[in-house]
């Protein structure tokens, strides 16, 4: 203590004094402290006290006058004023960035492929006379051209009625081991064809999409839902998945 030494006024103006550290104005470590239950057993009856203006003030202790209080030293360094100034943007620039930032950002490997499908989902896309939207599925072989081999459909597509149907049975031994769980299945797909979203087929089919149900594990069956597995290849190897367009990402 201090942190700074004090100004040579300070010593001569209390050079009378004898105090408990004959090196009070110079910056050294600190040997002890006390705190302020032992301060005042330090400070004499009636202890004197010299002020002075400008300067810190004495006490006298049973140890020494010590020096307390602050002082202020005139500050040497001269003033530095620092102007700076922002010139405004451009209009030029400031449009420019408006468009960077409206300005979308281009698909990072456009294709034929994803144009043709988005067209022609355009185009095929209607509504019928209740409302509803009407969406075409888009076949790959419309932007291809058919490849048809034998026993398959111009699509590409082979018969999967028997790996459906294995699928089914295996489905039904499963549902019928939870009673609550099969009555829930049957009362979904009852609600899917009176909502319209599925009919009976008028004619015989060729390719049939398996499904399956899915339920939180804690075992809501309220919360059921059925996944159609359109991903299940047929006799050609190939399913409903591989010959559809899966178009650009929008």
């Amino acid at each position: 203590m201090p942190a700074t030494r004090l100004p040579a006024t300070v010593r001569q103006q209390y050079q009378h004094l004898r105090f408990a550290d004959d090196k009070f104005d110079i910056p050294s470590r600190i040997d002890v402290l006390f705190g302020a239950d032992i301060l005042p057993s330090l400070i004499r009856p009636h202890a004197d006290v010299e002020h002075h203006s400008g300067l810190p003030s004495a006490l006298d202790t049973q140890l020494g006058w010590i020096i307390f209080g602050s002082f202020s030293t005139p500050n040497k360094s001269p003033p530095v004023t620092l102007t700076t100034a922002i010139a405004p943007p451009s209009i030029e620039d400031l449009i420019k960035k408006f468009w960077l930032i409206e300005e979308p950002a281009a698909p990072s490997s456009p294709t034929t492929e994803d144009q043709w499908c988005e067209e022609y989902f355009t185009k095929s896309t209607s509504r019928d006379t209740t409302g509803r939207f009407c969406v075409a599925l888009p076949f790959r072989h419309l932007f291809t051209g058919p490849t048809q081999q034998h026993g398959t459909s111009r699509h590409g597509l082979g018969d999967s009625r028997f790996i459906a149907l294995k699928i089914f049975y295996n489905l039904e031994k499963r549902l019928a081991k939870d009673p609550v769980l099969y009555a829930a299945y049957r009362q979904f797909m009852s609600t899917y064809r009176s909502l319209g979203h599925m009919v009976p087929a008028p004619s015989p089919g060729i390719y049939f999409i398996p499904h399956h149900a899915v339920f939180k594990a804690d075992g809501d069956v309220s919360k059921i839902r059925v996944v159609f597995d359109a991903s299940s290849a047929s006799s050609s190897g190939r399913s409903l998945n591989d010959i559809l367009c899966t178009g650009p990402k929008l």
